[in-house]
């Protein structure tokens, strides 16, 4: 039978182990606690603090281990209990964790950190209604405590209750004015409520406090640039860089505000980092291009030397047509076949193109013998060094073979007057929808011009007015869009393939631009180095659509049929 050391001497060597243990001298502090359980095997502060050990070596189960005999040893231990949660809760463990957090607040219910640590749990699981529920009766024993109500305001913003969170964070931030979380979370609701004169400073304090909170730097930096503060947004995001300089969502957001401003040079370097992330990239694509490519060499800019090569599209249907244009280039650059792999309605405008050998859509089969390298298509016009001087804008460079040209030629001939294409929304996929579509009913003023025939270039919104004519049920593909575009005299669109296709196409084109802007339409111009027939109308401020119909009224009030 072990002999129990002397009380005087237990305490010496407790003490001695976790003093060790606070020193990180881990292995000097087990060999301490160790040598207590020799003489004392059930010693509960021994057990425990061994399971700490471990736990912070990294050794998880056998962390479970001495948690669990210390908690054999002394079952009704708050300290164990929570030791033993918060371990599981870092390995990731939050049912568990729960469950041990639930036996500490039964012990002890005024247990402020178990409380607020069981809280977190919740949110962790995305149970933000029980976090909200236990940080309240957490706040009902501590009703003082800042971490309570940022939290707490962290769970009602994840429930949608901005208002409330709102008034949780200000809180937060009576009681703690240095708290910097709640300096962050309270800008970011202020920013998505769309009060970003409020959150600019809170975000601003937030980054002062916590210089090296990438995310902090991220939603100041969004803040300023929907702010037309683009200067410190470009500066913020590249401080949010210095802190995470692997963060593909950080490259990407200074690649569109560097492009935005006209700096092709250095944004489409930037834009590459779409692929950094990989795997994200490739789901958000919707197709399974980038897994099938898995084998094959990504061409990177060099010589082509007559290696045949398979360009895919990404994104969106405009950026797709926008891209065409490099096709050519390749060919110059000494490239063989050139294989396409596009969305369905695009197949039959890139087999119109003479540069290109072959299209298949998105979805079927293609041989990975047809090619020998791959690219992005969007990645074109970084690997052809281009620059705000050298942009490939000789337009037209799609073809409409001379059957569909004729027939929409024949189909339109008899319409007298000026013949001008709408299209007043985009895809209700697209996340900024909401900026760039413009309902239907603002188009009124626009409508009501006399000697004007408007034909509709709307596929999924068709809208009925008695100045409307309405063909897309007629357009099988964008082939056939594209000649019913070369018969009219104008079109007129917001930010959609609309736009791009009567540019590629030559026809002239008015952009309804939202007030923020888009990388490729840049900040002031009212023209366009993509497409010399472009003219953009830009909203004065945001949502200000009826000032951007007015003028387009007013333009072509003054030029009809003088394009």
């Amino acid at each position: 039978m072990a002999m129990e050391p002397p009380e005087p001497l237990l305490a010496q060597r407790l003490q001695q182990g976790i003093l060790l243990f606070q020193s990180n001298h881990l292995d000097a502090a087990e060999a301490v606690f160790r040598c207590i359980l020799v003489l004392t095997p059930d010693h509960v502060v021994a057990l425990d603090m061994l399971g700490c050990i471990a736990h912070r070596a990294a050794r998880y189960e056998q962390a479970m281990i001495w948690f669990r005999r210390a908690l054999h040893s002394a079952p009704a231990d708050a300290i164990v209990h929570f030791n033993l949660a918060t371990a599981l809760e870092e390995q990731g463990r939050q049912r568990e964790a729960a469950t041990a957090y639930r036996s500490v607040l039964g012990l002890e219910p005024e247990h402020l950190k178990a409380g607020n640590r069981l809280g977190g749990v919740h949110l962790a699981m995305g149970n933000a209604g029980a976090a909200a529920e236990q940080y309240c009766q957490t706040l009902t024993r501590h009703p003082d405590q800042p971490v309570l109500h940022h939290n707490l305001g962290v769970a009602l913003h994840r429930l949608g209750k901005a208002g409330d969170a709102e008034r949780c964070l200000r809180r937060a931030l009576q009681l703690a004015p240095a708290y910097g979380d709640a300096h962050y979370h309270l800008g970011s609701v202020l920013r998505e409520r769309g009060c970003l004169e409020e959150a600019l400073p809170c975000l601003r304090r937030a980054a002062m406090l916590n210089p090296a909170d990438a995310r902090i730097h991220a939603a100041l930096g969004a803040v300023c640039e929907s702010m037309g503060r683009h200067p410190e947004a470009l500066a913020t995001f590249r401080r949010a860089l210095q802190a995470a300089p692997e963060d593909p969502a950080l490259h990407w957001r200074l690649a569109l505000l560097l492009l935005l401003h006209g700096d092709l040079r250095a944004g489409l370097a930037e834009y590459e980092s779409r692929f950094m992330g990989a795997e994200d990239y490739q789901r958000a694509l919707g197709h399974d291009v980038m897994e099938k490519l898995a084998g094959k060499p990504r061409w990177k800019g060099g010589p082509l030397g007559g290696l045949r090569l398979l360009v895919w599209t990404e994104q969106g249907l405009g950026d797709a047509v926008m891209m065409m244009r490099y096709l050519p280039l390749l060919r110059a650059r000494g490239a063989g076949d050139i294989l396409v792999a596009c969305q369905p309605v695009l197949v039959t405008v890139f087999e119109a193109l003479p540069v290109v050998h072959r299209a298949v859509a998105h979805g079927l089969p293609f041989s990975l013998e047809e090619f020998d390298l791959h690219c992005s298509m969007m990645s074109l016009p970084h690997l052809c060094g281009t620059q705000s001087d050298n942009i490939p804008g000789d337009v037209p460079y799609i073809t409409v073979p001379p059957r569909i040209r004729d027939r929409w030629r024949n189909r339109l001939e008899a319409i007298a007057g000026c013949k001008v294409g709408l299209a007043w929304a985009g895809s209700r996929t697209h996340r900024k929808d909401a900026l760039r579509s413009l309902p239907f009913d603002c188009l009124t003023p626009l409508l009501a011009l006399p000697n004007v025939t408007f034909f509709s270039l709307q596929k999924d919104r068709a809208a009925e007015h008695p100045a409307l004519a309405d063909l897309m049920t007629e357009c099988g593909d964008f082939l056939d869009t594209a000649g019913l575009i070369q018969q009219l005299d104008l079109v007129i669109s917001v930010d959609t393939a609309m736009a791009h296709l009567a540019g590629a196409l030559a026809r002239p084109v008015w952009l309804l631009n939202r007030y923020e802007s888009e990388w490729r339409w840049m900040l002031t111009r009212t023209d366009s180095p993509w497409y010399p027939t472009m003219r953009i109308f830009r909203q004065p401020a945001p949502g200000a659509w009826d000032r951007v119909i007015e003028q387009v009224t007013a333009a072509l009030q003054k030029g009809i049929c003088t394009f």
